[in-house]
């Protein structure tokens, strides 16, 4: 790989579908100083390097101390930003922190990696990890409109027939998530853009309503326009915590996305009108 940019605190190397990238410190949502010309650069190596191919994958992987503190999709993805890779078309996206962290010299903790790859010649991942939920072709309109998370976890609550629970996942412990998301065949999705709704939706789904929340829970549900009964759901894969807060005039989602430190995402086109996604949920070692 060649060199693209480096500085005292930051280096970025690159080839054909390939950029790295090392520094002291990640990249905040609103960085400042040097860290936001780190941003700036891994930006211009990702449009330039990264290129649009059919059928391919967006495979991107973090390691650091933020591994297992912050969301996997903020610390690769949304502090970066999402424009970065709006040029690319792929039907697949595989992104992961990577504990432990592979050993860099001069004293840089944080690594970034992004590659595009063509899926045919992947393996399916192997998680070698316990099932601990799945759920069927639920359809929903959360592809849809404002793409919100509530949408998704709306659409998982109301169907709870789809749904397989095998066990719960300890709140000690880390998770990943695969989603395979059925689309009409004339219709194109960039998984960056949608990917951060359609996680903490999911996520929300198999948490239980801790006190905070039920406290709360008559005037989310009002805000919501549902029945209060729906935040009570029965799936609580991921134990209790207050996943959904009164905000200003609406509500905010905190699912404990930062739990989550796998995940992949699918596009699987068909011919019927109907939108919906499967998935799994798998406990991490």
């Amino acid at each position: 790989m060649r060199e693209f940019a480096s500085a005292h605190n930051y280096r970025i190397a690159s080839e054909y579908n390939h950029v790295e990238a090392v520094s002291v410190k990640s990249i905040p949502f609103e960085p400042k100083g040097w860290q936001k010309d780190f941003r700036d650069a891994l930006r211009n190596a990702l449009c330039s390097e990264l290129k649009p191919a059919d059928d391919s994958c967006l495979i991107a992987e973090y390691s650091g101390p933020g591994a297992g503190v912050s969301d996997v999709e903020n610390l690769l993805f949304y502090n970066v930003g999402t424009a970065s890779f709006s040029h690319l078309k792929t039907n697949e996206l595989r992104m992961k922190t990577v504990i432990p962290a592979p050993i860099h010299p001069g004293g840089f903790q944080h690594w970034y990696n992004y590659r595009v790859a063509a899926r045919a010649a992947l393996t399916e991942p192997e998680w070698n990890h316990d099932l601990a939920v799945h759920w069927d072709d639920v359809e929903t309109d959360g592809f849809r409109g404002g793409k919100k998370p509530f949408a998704f976890w709306l659409s998982l609550i109301r169907h709870p027939e789809r749904i397989h629970s095998i066990h719960p996942i300890s709140q000690s412990r880390c998770f990943g998530v695969e989603i395979f998301l059925t689309v009409p065949i004339n219709e194109s999705l960039h998984l960056t853009s949608i990917m951060k709704p359609l996680l903490d939706g999911v996520i929300c789904a198999f948490h239980g309503a801790d006190a905070a929340l039920q406290m709360q829970a008559e005037e989310i549900a009002e805000r919501l326009k549902i029945p209060k009964e729906l935040l009570y759901q029965t799936h609580c894969i991921l134990g209790e915590t207050c996943f959904v807060n009164l905000y200003r005039n609406g509500v905010k989602w905190n699912p404990q996305d930062d739990r989550c430190t796998a995940a992949r995402l699918v596009i699987r086109h068909s011919s019927m009108p109907e939108y919906k996604f499967s998935g799994n949920i798998y406990r991490l070692d």
